[in-house]
């Protein structure tokens, strides 16, 4: 304490002094501006080396903007996106306390509400979780593109395709059935038949849970093998063929927004 007030009895002194000597003062410029002179002139230096330094603070101010605008901010996203699909997963992987045909509240009270009760415009849970827009925002808007560049353990299909996409062609949500969206799609397949390349287009229909985050596309054909995905947070979908009948999966794939 007592040496803060000496410093502070210091500083005051020296302001005293330079307001008292203010009209006799001759500014002088040591390096390395490389002037000096009387007031006048000095004034004049002064104001351009001034003027100098500002300029090049102002473009290093640009300079460090634009690297966090380019460099830094995107990469903070893809962060963001990454880690909100991997908790997105793990949560998939792990379930939780909630029993078939019911959503998770979330936090730590572990409350449940039916399945039919997410995003039908009334908070069931405390935390209003069923009714967010993290929740509400559709994935399978009308237009929406879906690709996988592989297929894995592809253990049902009769032409093992090398690609599969999803082109939702229309989505609709239904005033009395607001917890989902029904929709229609074409599943493209790229495959490969003796010694050529070939392509498939499949019609479906479907419809996509608020409450799961999954999209369920029925089977286009007799095989009875219909198609889902779990979305997550950065958009991307794990993907899954399954039997209808089962519900077991007999092919795995990630599908990404194009």
């Amino acid at each position: 304490m007592r040496s803060l007030l000496i410093i502070c009895a210091v500083l005051a002194a020296a302001h005293a002094a330079a307001v008292a000597n203010s009209e006799k003062c001759i500014c002088q410029f040591n390096q390395p501006y490389g002037y000096r002179g009387g007031a006048a002139g000095g004034s004049s230096a002064q104001l351009k080396a001034l003027e100098t330094r500002v300029a090049k603070l102002g473009a290093s101010v640009t300079e460090i903007q634009n690297y966090w605008d380019n460099t830094v901010a995107p990469q903070r996203a893809t962060f963001k996106k990454n880690t909100e699909d991997l908790q997105s997963r793990v949560a998939h992987l792990e379930g939780n306390l909630c029993g078939d045909g019911q959503f998770s509240c979330g936090g730590d009270d572990g409350q449940c509400v039916s399945d039919l009760f997410v995003c039908d415009g009334t908070k069931d849970c405390a935390n209003g979780m069923d009714e967010c827009d993290s929740t509400c925002s559709s994935n399978v808007a009308a237009g929406t593109v879906l690709s996988a560049s592989s297929i894995a353990n592809d253990e049902c299909t009769r032409r093992q395709p090398k690609t599969l996409s999803v082109v939702i062609t229309s989505a609709k949500r239904l005033n009395w059935f607001k917890n989902q969206v029904k929709v229609t799609a074409n599943i493209n397949l790229e495959f490969s038949t003796g010694d050529y390349e070939a392509t498939a287009s499949l019609p479906c229909s479907g419809y996509y849970s608020f409450a799961k985050h999954e999209l369920v596309l029925e089977s286009p054909e007799d095989d009875r093998i219909g198609l889902t995905c779990h979305f997550s947070g950065s958009g991307s979908c794990a993907g899954n063929l399954v039997h209808e009948a089962s519900g077991e999966s007999c092919a795995q794939f990630t599908l990404v927004r194009q």
